[in-house]
């Protein structure tokens, strides 16, 4: 008999217990406002990470490169947070006035407070942030560079 490690992991009590609250429609609202946030935070530092150990890209870029993806992961946690928040009062008072007749409310909800901020925070982060994140970041490194060289003349 063979003992499957993902499955035992997966049906454990503490996981089963996990899904139950992570499922349960009253944390729904904290969830989808703290997942992604989270998502984001972890996926900056592990990009950075990954940077910072590539071989491949010269020393001099590393620190623009971190700083896009420092600055890029904040604006997505700042803007994220303040798009589903705002999304999910849309839906909440956009859901009294839907005739019930004609569709489920719920489902109306549901694709509202999902698909709009996955709409908005994409155009945003691939189109208006690597332009303005390239600049800033830029910006930045050349200021850090500046002020290391006059530290390095005066010493």
């Amino acid at each position: 008999m063979k003992v499957n490690p993902i499955k035992a992991f997966f049906e454990s009590k503490p996981v089963q217990k996990f899904y139950k609250k992570v499922c349960d429609p009253k944390h729904a609202g904290f969830f989808n406002n703290t997942l992604p946030t989270i998502e984001t935070g972890v996926s900056t530092l592990l990009y950075c990470w990954a940077t910072a150990k590539q071989k491949d890209i010269p020393d001099e870029q590393k620190a623009v490169l971190q700083w896009q993806n420092i600055l890029g992961g904040i604006a997505g946690i700042i803007v994220g947070t303040a798009l589903n928040r705002k999304v999910s009062k849309f839906a909440n008072e956009l859901a009294p006035k839907i005739d019930k007749k004609i569709v489920d409310i719920h489902k109306v909800e549901a694709g509202i407070k999902i698909g709009l901020p996955i709409l908005a925070t994409g155009i945003l982060m691939r189109c208006v942030s690597p332009t303005v994140v390239a600049q800033v970041s830029t910006m930045i490194e050349d200021y850090r560079r500046e002020k290391k060289n006059k530290l390095d003349v005066k010493a």
